[in-house]
């Protein structure tokens, strides 16, 4: 079955393609093998992000911050569980 990736969702794809092209580079800065598995499952033509260059860094850096902040409030989420059972 074909999807036809357009508007939003063509835009949530390079975010997705950011984080797999990092895990298949020699410079891992967030390394989702996991982005790189669905990226390799879905039938599209990514070479129209291949020279966004300044996407690329940006988004990097967004989703180290983003993936760093969730898993300080999961980490705050769980003491606040164990506290709360405790009391």
């Amino acid at each position: 079955m074909e999807i036809k990736f357009d508007g939003v969702m063509e835009t949530l794809l390079i975010t997705l393609y950011i984080r797999a092209k990092d895990a298949n580079s020699k410079e891992l800065i967030i390394n989702d093998k996991k982005a790189a598995q669905i990226i390799s499952k879905i039938d599209y033509d990514f070479s129209k992000f291949e020279n966004a260059w300044g996407s690329y860094y940006g988004t990097l850096a967004r989703v180290k911050v983003m993936d760093e902040e969730t898993r300080k409030f999961r980490f705050f989420v769980n003491m606040v569980g164990k506290i709360i059972f405790i009391c």
